[in-house]
C-alpha cells in the first residue's frame, strides 16, 4: 500500500511542535540498554506525527538506516501505528549526521514526501514489518551521513546465527533515561531454534536479552548491523507496548532485511526520484 504524506496544515509550525523537549504527547519506541557512546553515519533519526481516531496529534520517534539518497529504511508499524489504533503517518522528519541532541553542526533535515510499507502488513509487527521512506530531496553525503549496504546475494540467515551485530538508537537507557548521546550495543544473532522458542517467525531473526543488553520496547526501526550491512530492522519483543521493565525481556526480534531484500529494492528503483 503507498500514500502520499499529505501536510494539512503549516509544516513549520508541526516541525516545531515535533522538536520540543518531550511531553505528555510525546511516545517512545525505542531504547537501548547498556549502549555507549556512538557515531553512526548511516542511522537515521525519525520524528512522527500521527493524528489518533480522536482527533489529537501525537508525535513518536523511530530509528531507520539510510541507504541511499532518496531512501531511509525502516519497519512498517513506524508508518502504520499499532499503538494507536493503526493510524498512518502523515509527517515524517528524517534527520542525518546526528551524534548528540540539540547539536546542528552536521545535521540535515530533510521531509519524507512518500511512505511505502510491505502491501501484506497489517498492523502486526510480527510479519511483514519493513518500510521504504522516499525523501523530499537528495541526501548528501559527508563524512558524517553515508549509506549502509544491503544483503549481498550470497548472504544467507544461517550465515549469522552466532554472529555478533550493532544496534543504535537515541532511546531510553535501562535506567529509563534518554541520553543525549547515540548509543549503539552488541548483541549476538541467535540460531533459528532459539527463536522457534518464543514463536518468532521465519522472516524474522531474533537475541538474547539474557544479559539486559540490546533494544527495548521493540526498538522501532533501528538498524542491525554486521559489517556496515544492515541485516535487521528492530520490529518487536515479548513485552511490546506493555508497562514492563526491558530487564525482564527475554529476546528482541528483527526483521530479516535478507528476507525483504529483492522488495526493498524494488521499492527503491520503481520510486528512484
Amino acid at each position: 500500500m503507498v500514500q502520499r504524506l499529505i501536510l494539512i496544515f503549516g509544516l513549520c509550525t508541526l516541525a516545531s511542535a515535533l522538536l520540543r523537549v518531550p511531553g505528555e504527547n510525546f511516545d517512545p519506541q525505542f531504547r537501548i540498554m547498556k549502549g555507549e557512546i556512538s557515531f553512526v553515519p548511516y542511522y537515521v533519526y525519525l520524528e512522527l506525527a500521527y493524528r489518533s481516531k480522536e482527533g489529537r496529534i501525537r508525535a513518536f520517534i523511530c530509528g531507520g538506516s539510510l541507504i541511499s539518497e532518496r531512501h531511509v529504511l525502516t519497519t512498517a508499524h513506524c508508518v502504520i501505528n499499532n499503538a494507536l489504533q493503526c493510524q498512518r503517518v502523515f509527517y515524517i522528519l528524517a534527520h542525518f549526521g546526528i551524534q548528540r541532541q540539540n547539536d546542528n553542526t552536521e545535521r540535515r533535515t530533510i521531509l519524507a514526501e512518500d511512505v511505502h510499507e510491505h502491501e501484506k502488513y497489517d498492523c502486526n509487527p510480527a510479519y511483514y514489518d519493513v518500510a521504504v521512506l522516499v525523501l523530499k530531496e537528495k541526501v548528501e553525503y559527508s563524512t558524517y551521513i553515508k549509506p549502509v549496504e544491503l544483503p549481498g546475494p550470497g548472504l544467507t540467515t544461517l550465515m549469522l546465527e552466532n554472529q555478533k551485530a550493532i544496534v543504535t538508537g537515541f532511546g531510553k537507557d535501562e535506567n529509563g533515561v534518554f541520553p543525549t548521546y547515540l548509543k549503539s550495543t552488541n548483541v549476538t544473532i541467535q540460531p533459528r531454534p532459539f527463536c522457534a522458542k518464543y514463536k518468532v517467525p521465519t522472516d524474522h531473526i531474533c537475541t538474547d536479552l539474557k544479559d539486559h543488553r540490546g533494544d527495548c520496547g521493540g526498538d522501532s526501526g533501528g538498524p542491525v548491523v554486521i559489517n556496515n550491512t544492515v541485516i535487521g530492522l528492530i520490529s518487536y519483543g515479548p513485552n511490546t507496548n506493555k508497562q514492563v521493565a526491558c530487564e525482564k525481556d527475554t529476546y528482541s526480534a528483527y526483521t530479516s532485511v535478507i528476507a525483504y531484500t529483492s522488495w526493498i529494492k524494488k521499492q527503491m528503483q520503481a520510486h528512484a526520484g
